[in-house]
């Protein structure tokens, strides 16, 4: 892609269009070296080990939350020099899998307190699946116990207006996060090419 070349029209990997994305970024920031690559891998590793302490601090004191996020940042750093500088699907799926479990706890937590479930929430769950299904489809299926479980406990406390404002939030952030990818594919005429 830094080079003008159309993901799917002129190159042909199995791998969704942001992580093309995610190279494209790596290879503006850095040309000439993987840098720019492995500071993109960094980012996700440190969105993964915030994401991880956030989770952590809801059940454990605050000092193993952050025992385990610094444990978490290892296992980056290993998974980095063992498969040959990372640059995989997982290790960016799994920052986006920890967001999304912190802000399904949050979700379970407001309801548990009978407040409301704010759309905001299901917003962004529709944008990490948009995210991850632009990374690799297989692995958006932990959505799937997350929407049924919060418009579950929504139908059944009888709060219809919300789960439909949940069920349409979610379904907008679906659609923010895979617009991009449209809007691209349609301006290099490679929308057919995208979807086959």
């Amino acid at each position: 892609m830094a080079n003008g070349k159309i993901p799917y029209k002129e190159l042909f990997d199995h791998k969704g269009f942001y992580l093309y994305l995610l190279n494209f970024i790596g290879a503006v920031l850095s040309p000439k070296s993987q840098i720019g690559l492995f500071l993109v891998e960094y980012l996700f590793a440190l969105i993964a080990a915030v994401a991880a302490f956030r989770i952590s601090a809801l059940f454990l004191k605050k000092e193993t939350a952050s025992f385990i996020s610094v444990i978490l940042l290892l296992v980056f750093g290993y998974n980095y020099s063992v498969f040959n500088g990372g640059n995989t699907v997982e290790e960016y799926t799994f920052s986006i899998q920890l967001l999304a479990i912190l802000c399904h706890l949050r979700v379970l937590y407001d309801l548990e307190a009978r407040r409301e479930a704010r759309p905001v929430y299901m917003f962004l769950q529709g944008l990490f699946v948009s995210f991850v299904l632009g990374l690799r489809a297989n692995m958006v299926l932990m959505w799937v116990p997350i929407a049924l479980i919060t418009v579950g406990i929504l139908l059944k406390e009888r709060r219809f207006y919300m789960a439909v404002m949940n069920i349409l939030a979610g379904s907008g952030g679906l659609a923010a996060g895979i617009l991009p990818q449209w809007i691209y594919f349609s301006m290099n005429h490679a929308v057919n090419k995208y979807s086959n």
